[in-house]
């Protein structure tokens, strides 16, 4: 392999054979034919196997990654010390250097179970960065594969991350107890929880988030099987998400006509692969901050200079079991192929473009929330005929007569536009409370 002077690229090809403890890989080769495990420690988070803090080509065969489990942490008075389990694969990444490919093509990955952690401390605040890469405080699981741009939170300009066949797997949490009145944390890790990369591309493989454990604060949650946030492009041809699903969410990047609108939005392409969820969530870090409202503050708010989240999500193929819209700002999902099984859901507060065409697959379509909806159906979209809207405001722009067959508004406004509406033999148009509106602009 030839190294330019401008990129460095690592190789590290693993083979499974004897076992050796964590690696760091910051150097320009790696070649070794081992499994790998992160270390053990009381009163440490866990450490992880695969550590990587340089611009690396990666490519893993037929190994095993395991990352530490979090140590236990005994009672400390004062302490704030943590017991997260480590990440399997930990990318760290800055977006004004990186500039390579990381590539994995198989072996299995597991992030480390959390700890017994106890502590004391009365409050705890946290700069927005580190809530976004979840890193905080108590018993959580770690990742199968973790990267980010921990320093900046950017989107790198260049590189790629590329799995064809792997395992990855989230640690389960831990027990976290704190015996003074801060949060304190014991979720599950991700199966994959990959944030600021440029090109992100699956096409198969296994994904697993772990299970939640217990903490005074909130019951821990679960993991999810792939969690993107704040990445240029996703591409999703292949692999099973079937534990806890896939979430695609934007804090940052938005296309909108201001001063912080350079950076485009989310875009993700999911068309293969089998999801149990797809949940499409844009939002700022106010509606980050009401997903923790036990902390007492996040400092360096990105809103207060006008940051806030997009996602543009086109489907043209696979199996997802429910498709969920969230959120306080805006997305974009277009279908054009693909499977819904069960439920094709909008709520939150933000402003969404909703298209489907051709040879799309859906359920049940049901709105809530106080969103606007731009929505389009062509004719040759099939869905199970059953609509309901409990708020907000949906624009129809399109649709056939069979799409609403079964329809029920108890909240909100339902707007049918550019053309007459039908209510075909057998079909029903139910309005059951009288804040629910429905307008026939044809």
């Amino acid at each position: 392999m030839k190294l330019s002077l401008i990129t460095a690229i690592i190789l590290i090809i693993i083979n499974a054979h004897s076992q050796i403890a964590f690696t760091n890989l910051t150097d320009s080769e790696y070649i070794f034919n081992d499994n790998v495990n992160g270390l053990y420690a009381d009163n440490k988070n866990g450490q992880h196997a695969l550590n990587i803090s340089a611009a690396v080509e990666l490519i893993v065969n037929n190994a095993e990654i395991i990352a530490a489990d979090g140590g236990h942490v005994p009672f400390q008075t004062g302490g704030e010390q943590s017991g997260r389990g480590g990440n399997a694969i930990n990318y760290v990444i800055d977006y004004t250097t990186h500039n390579t490919d990381l590539r994995i093509e198989g072996g299995k990955f597991f992030g480390g179970n959390g700890g017994v952690v106890t502590n004391q401390y009365n409050t705890y605040q946290t700069p927005g960065l580190l809530l976004i890469h979840e890193n905080v405080k108590g018993s959580s699981g770690g990742h199968g594969f973790f990267s980010a741009d921990t320093a900046w939170g950017f989107y790198a300009g260049i590189g790629s991350v590329a799995i064809t066949n792997a395992e990855f797997y989230g640690g389960d949490g831990g027990v976290a107890t704190n015996m003074a009145s801060g949060a304190i944390y014991a979720d599950a890790g991700h199966g994959i929880f990959l944030n600021n990369n440029q090109l992100i591309q699956i096409q198969g493989g296994n994904f697993v988030g772990g299970a939640g454990g217990n903490s005074p604060t909130r019951e821990g949650r679960d993991g999810l099987d792939a969690l993107f946030r704040d990445n240029s492009q996703i591409i999703i041809s292949g692999g099973t998400f079937t534990n806890g699903g896939i979430k695609v969410e934007s804090i940052y990047f938005h296309d909108f006509s201001d001063s912080y609108g350079i950076y485009e939005p989310q875009k993700t392409t999911f068309s293969g692969g089998e999801a149990s969820s797809l949940t499409v969530s844009s939002i700022d870090d106010d509606a980050l901050l009401s997903l923790y409202p036990e902390l007492d503050d996040i400092s360096e708010r990105f809103t207060s200079i006008g940051y806030f989240g997009s996602n543009d999500v086109t489907i043209t193929g696979g199996v997802i079991g429910d498709l969920l819209v969230e959120g306080n700002r805006g997305s974009s999902i277009s279908m054009t192929g693909g499977v819904i099984e069960n439920n094709f859901s909008i709520t939150g507060s933000g402003s969404n473009t909703l298209s489907l065409s051709d040879s799309a697959i859906i359920a049940d379509i049901n709105v809530a929330g106080s969103t606007y909806n731009a929505l389009s159906l062509t004719s040759s979209v099939t869905n199970s005929g059953k609509v309901s809207v409990e708020g907000g405001v949906t624009d129809v722009n399109a649709w056939g007569d069979d799409h609403f067959m079964d329809t029920t508004v108890s909240g909100g406004v339902l707007n049918f536009n550019n053309q007459d509406f039908n209510l075909v033999g057998g079909a029903t148009l139910a309005l059951t409370a009288s804040d629910a509106v429905v307008n026939f602009n044809g």
